[in-house]
């Protein structure tokens, strides 16, 4: 499996870390994690003239109080480009490195936007972890929708079950640019104890179908500013290759 990267540690892998421009007043936050699997983990902000949209918070599993300075943090680095409020958090998965500081933003005034199946992830989450204050999306849907702020288009689409059964795309079509969050790793496997592997390719493969040049992960490094298309197709290839040992061992145990 092809799936060797820049360190995180490296002059380029820290020259991608923090706030990186994509497009016009569009952006990539990334920060390292500080585990070995996933070293990275990044959210999309989109600036426009009536407001924020952020695609995935940050959070860290396992530690309340760093996820809510995780938050925050986010929150001041967009404060240096805009004084525009932020209106909407998307919570493209559930899984806490991406939903713990979500009471941080609500806070803060944004609306809570989620696949169905999101926050009904996020509902058990919480039942299973009384310390983390619940903050699941007060909007969700269920293929999708589409918000126009400031003359921006943003269509949030679920396109199939991936690394959980409500991942989103946050699409954003006059840029030609998709926010995969945790559908799409560089340069890293994810883990596949909660993941759909055989749904998770054809994901992709609708993913692909996207009249879209930049392409960003939620973990791995943002190279290229995004343009990671053959990445992507790559990851698609290391799933396919990963079920059929699978398929393999098992028919060989059989």
């Amino acid at each position: 499996m092809a799936l060797l990267g820049l360190a995180h540690g490296s002059a380029a892998g820290q020259s991608l870390m923090g706030m990186q421009k994509l497009a016009d007043e569009v952006y990539a936050y990334t920060r390292y994690d500080g585990g070995e699997d996933m070293p990275t983990v990044s959210s999309l902000v989109v600036i426009t003239s009536e407001g924020v949209v952020v695609g995935d918070g940050l959070g860290r599993v396992g530690d309340v109080a760093e996820s809510d300075a995780m938050a925050r943090k986010l929150i001041a680095e967009i404060r240096v480009l805009t004084d525009q409020p932020i209106s909407y958090l998307i919570n493209c998965s559930w899984h806490p490195d991406h939903t713990n500081g979500n009471h941080v933003f609500r806070d803060a005034g944004a609306v809570i936007v989620g696949h169905r199946k999101t926050r009904a992830g996020l509902l058990e989450f919480y039942r299973t972890n009384p310390d983390i204050v619940q903050a699941p999306p007060e909007v969700t849907f269920d293929d999708r929708m589409t918000l126009f702020l400031g003359g921006e288009e943003i269509s949030i689409r679920f396109l199939g079950r991936a690394h959980t059964d409500g991942d989103a795309v946050v699409y954003l079509p006059g840029r030609r640019l998709a926010y995969m969050s945790e559908i799409f790793f560089n340069k890293q496997f994810p883990g596949l104890r909660s993941g759909y592997p055989a749904e998770w390719i054809q994901t992709l493969d609708r993913a692909l179908e996207l009249d879209a040049d930049v392409f960003v992960p939620a973990h791995g490094l943002i190279e290229n500013g995004g343009r990671l298309r053959s990445t992507m197709v790559q990851m698609r290839a290391d799933l396919v290759d990963m079920r059929a040992d699978r398929s393999m061992a098992t028919s060989i145990k059989a």
